[in-house]
């Protein structure tokens, strides 16, 4: 239950601003490729290659917004551990 309580500390503890426009980007960069994938099935599009790859994309992406958001500036968070709580 302590390692819960600290990665939710540091899920809502401020993210530094250089990893928040890596989210932000990352973010903008899905909608192309889901309009991309969706009208590669609509005009049956056949790119085996390619359709991997924006289908492996849009699977990954999201878990890396996620876990940049793990990432903290505040330096009483950082120090913490699991013991401390």
């Amino acid at each position: 239950m302590k390692t819960l309580k600290l990665y939710w500390l540091r899920f809502k503890s401020k993210t530094p601003k250089a990893l928040k426009k890596i989210q932000v980007f990352l973010s903008a960069i899905l909608v192309p490729i889901a309009g991309a994938l969706g009208v590669m099935s609509q005009w049956n599009v056949d790119k085996p290659i390619l359709h991997s790859l924006l289908t492996n994309a849009l699977i990954t992406i999201p878990f890396m917004v996620l876990i940049l958001q793990f990432a903290t500036s505040d330096k009483a968070i950082q120090k913490l551990d699991k013991n401390d709580l």
